[in-house]
């Protein structure tokens, strides 16, 4: 009973730091976009300015480390949490940089398959592996912070409700005049999916191995 009620508490308190974490960042990188829109001598946003989110995930962790000082921390933890908000990073950086506004330089390309707008066959199988290997840190490292996704089923619906999130904000970013370059299309959906489950099944393998090792000592 004692460990039920220890496994939900830590469960409310990972809930709760990152909802906040993600109001905090989301509403940092909204206001980075907005200085970018009403700065008139800027046409192009990189995607180093994401980096000024790490620092935010350092203040809100330390913040929420203080007030819950009853926590004890562990260290591994800690590293795969901050691994998945650089992963997140990486993921924003790639799919929504360079941003350039007031002129198109490329497209979002909205489609049934990707087929229909990619005639080069290289630059297929090029774009497929980049959202193949976009989604593989999903799948593995999800499963490591919360428990929901240690069943392969939930992460593949965790991939296909990141996918169409994101979807809808370049729908919206583009509608607003800020312009970059990915395609939606269905058979992209299902490679983001396929991702995620390459990395789910790298993390069962490992927590298999780990716990086949352990046996083995005793």
């Amino acid at each position: 009973m004692n460990n039920f009620l220890s496994n939900l508490l830590i469960k409310k308190r990972d809930t709760i730091f990152f909802l906040s974490l993600s109001v905090v960042s989301f509403s940092a990188l909204m206001l980075i976009i907005l200085l970018f829109i009403n700065a008139p001598d800027t046409i192009t946003l990189k995607w180093p300015v994401t980096l000024s989110l790490l620092p935010i995930y350092l203040i809100v962790r330390f913040i929420f480390l203080k007030i819950e000082s009853n926590i004890k921390i562990n260290k591994t933890e800690e590293i795969v949490k901050l691994l998945l908000f650089v992963y997140f990073l990486i993921f924003i950086s790639t799919k929504f940089f360079p941003l350039n506004k007031g002129f198109d330089p490329g497209f979002l390309s909205i489609s049934f398959l990707s087929f229909n707008t990619l005639s080069s066959i290289k630059f297929i199988i090029k774009t497929c592996i980049t959202y193949l290997i976009l989604f593989i840190p999903l799948g593995f490292l999800a499963p490591m912070i919360i428990a929901k996704f240690r069943n392969i089923s939930n992460c593949a619906i965790l991939s296909i409700i990141l996918s169409i999130t994101i979807s809808v904000l370049e729908i919206s970013l583009h509608s607003i005049g800020l312009y970059f370059v990915d395609i939606i299309s269905l058979d992209l959906l299902l490679i983001n999916v396929i991702g995620t489950l390459i990395g789910y099944k790298i993390y069962y393998f490992m927590v298999n191995y780990n716990l086949n090792r352990s046996k083995s000592f005793l």
